[in-house]
């Protein structure tokens, strides 16, 4: 922890006290070695692997590191394998659009799973961009998940206003609760415990202002409306984006599918995974579980 780094002077101009800064050489320094979170063994292993991640990533000359980040393939980085769970890459024919093909690392490398199914890249990217597009692109299907979820939502709403005064009950005796520990500290009281306490009470009530606020339902209808319009527009964006370049169509579909699983049947892949209508974008407090929000979509496609 370093103190003394600045001092204060009176400014005749002002008549008021401004903060200037000292030279390096007058700062106070003490070692609060209680107060490190991690070990200096695993500091030094992450500097070790960022110096390592910097020799590799270099602007157009990037490598390996700038390779798993922004790959020039469509799917790189969202396909995981149904048996082990690993990402699948490409593993003959990287660079030959015709020849290319997604595998199983750890089964053609290590021989550590049995996944030996190889799917041609070309191949993989249509089938899913079609499948995505038949499945959960489409307006009826949103059209659904949305009336869905606002259903739920309302039916939320209207089960929390049965028991606002309990709510409200349940505020007051935290705000109590809130003052008289600041109090305690304010004398001088102050413990880590105390403090857990606080923030954990704080923590709490800003949970019940959230649902108070959830309760009352003010502009919760052109909340919904302009929600159903997001879609729509969404929909629509994704359509044109997955068609566009492999960076921007990336960057889209990272926002509304985190993982698409293989699972080898057979000559076949089954392939799975949610698609998450809103985006990431958030509905406010007292929504339903992000479940509500997602679209289950499941393909075949033969390799």
């Amino acid at each position: 922890m370093v103190w003394n780094k600045t001092r204060k002077v009176h400014n005749p101009n002002t008549g008021k006290r401004v903060q200037r800064p000292r030279p390096p050489a007058d700062w106070k320094a003490v070692e609060q070695p209680h107060l490190r979170i991690i070990s200096d063994e695993l500091w030094d292993k992450v500097q070790s692997r960022l110096s390592v991640h910097a020799a590799f990533y270099s602007g157009a000359r990037a490598g390996l590191c700038s390779r798993s980040y922004s790959s020039r393939y469509l799917l790189s980085g969202f396909l995981k394998c149904g048996f082990c769970g690993s990402n699948l890459v490409l593993i003959s024919g990287r660079g030959q659009m015709d020849w290319a093909k997604y595998g199983c690392p750890l089964h053609h490398q290590r021989g550590v799973c049995e996944n030996a199914l190889l799917i041609p890249r070309d191949k993989l990217e249509t089938e899913i961009i079609s499948g995505l597009q038949r499945e959960v692109l489409r307006e009826e299907v949103a059209a659904y998940a949305v009336e869905e979820f606002v259903r739920q939502l309302r039916a939320q709403i209207e089960e929390t206003r049965k028991d606002i005064a309990v709510v409200r009950q349940k505020r007051e005796k935290l705000k109590f609760e809130i003052a008289n520990i600041a109090k305690a500290v304010a004398q001088g009281h102050c413990s880590p415990t105390l403090l857990a306490e606080l923030g954990k009470r704080e923590k709490e009530l800003e949970a019940l202002n959230d649902e108070l606020l959830a309760a009352d339902g003010y502009g919760l209808d052109a909340q919904l409306e302009e929600m159903e319009a997001f879609v729509r527009r969404r929909l629509a964006n994704v359509r044109e984006l997955l068609l566009a370049d492999v960076p921007r169509a990336k960057a889209e579909l990272a926002k509304h599918c985190k993982t698409i699983v293989l699972t080898p049947e057979g000559d076949s892949y089954k392939v799975r995974g949610d698609w998450d209508l809103l985006g990431g974008r958030s509905v406010g407090a007292g929504g339903p579980d992000g479940t509500t929000r997602r679209v289950k979509f499941s393909l075949s496609l033969v390799a």
